[in-house]
């Protein structure tokens, strides 16, 4: 390529008025074949540090979509995850909502008891009769007698409303 130039060269140079011919062994004699020879020399080292600077830049390049791609998949990773807890709390939410329906049931069944002060005291007295004659059965002081007469009617005063509520009514 140096040759071909040089040669064009002498053609020019022919045909400005300078006749001058050159072989191709009387070319690497030439200034102007070495000048093009060396220019060629510095092109291609530069395009080699050119091109080894974009292959060091491409792996830069490489490594940071090397990352990306890792923390593209760490955040698929967890969309996947919070998809499954988003399904596990609609869940739960549909479980709690069962739980506050069956808790309503069971409050109006609960409230539905109806509790007789009345009824109560009834069946305390005869509980305490019973027990009152267990109690004189088996050879018990009178004041331990009193005592448990005491502590019952204690017990209703306290816990039941209305209990001075008479047996007749």
């Amino acid at each position: 390529m140096a040759y071909e130039i040089v040669n064009k060269i002498y053609k020019l140079e022919r045909v400005i008025g300078e006749p001058k011919s050159i072989s191709f062994l009387s070319a690497f004699e030439e200034i102007n074949f070495w000048m093009i020879i060396f220019a060629g020399f510095l092109v291609y080292i530069i395009w080699g540090f050119i091109f080894d600077f974009i292959m060091k830049e491409h792996e830069e390049l490489d490594k940071v979509s090397l990352a990306l791609k890792a923390k593209d998949d760490e955040i698929k990773s967890y969309e996947s995850r919070l998809e499954i807890l988003d399904k596990t709390i609609f869940k739960n939410r549909e479980q709690i909502s069962s739980n506050k329906t069956q808790i309503k049931k069971l409050e109006v069944v609960l409230n539905s008891y109806f509790f007789s002060p009345k009824k109560f005291k009834k069946r305390y007295a005869e509980f305490m009769s019973g027990w009152i004659q267990y109690m004189n059965a088996m050879k018990m002081a009178d004041i331990k007698v009193e005592e448990a007469h005491n502590i019952g009617e204690r017990f209703l005063d306290s816990n039941i409303p209305n209990s001075n509520i008479s047996e007749e009514e």
